[in-house]
């Protein structure tokens, strides 16, 4: 199981260090909470040949499920 950590101040979301996080590792699947449902999230993981397992957030214009 890869395991990646950063720590930044309490005021800083989540989904801002998500591309960080992500690079460069080779896995499936990505498994987030719906704190990392973004385009560019979802694009990166694409990108790295994952499939996301993220829920839509509930005022996602376009639902992806």
């Amino acid at each position: 199981m890869l395991v990646r950590v950063f720590i930044t101040q309490g005021t800083t979301a989540d989904c801002t260090q998500a591309s960080r996080l992500i690079e460069g590792f080779d896995a499936n699947y990505l498994l987030a909470d719906r704190g990392y449902d973004s385009d560019a999230i979802i694009g990166q993981t694409r990108k790295q040949g994952m499939k996301a397992v993220i829920p839509p957030k509930r005022n996602r214009g376009i639902q992806r499920f």
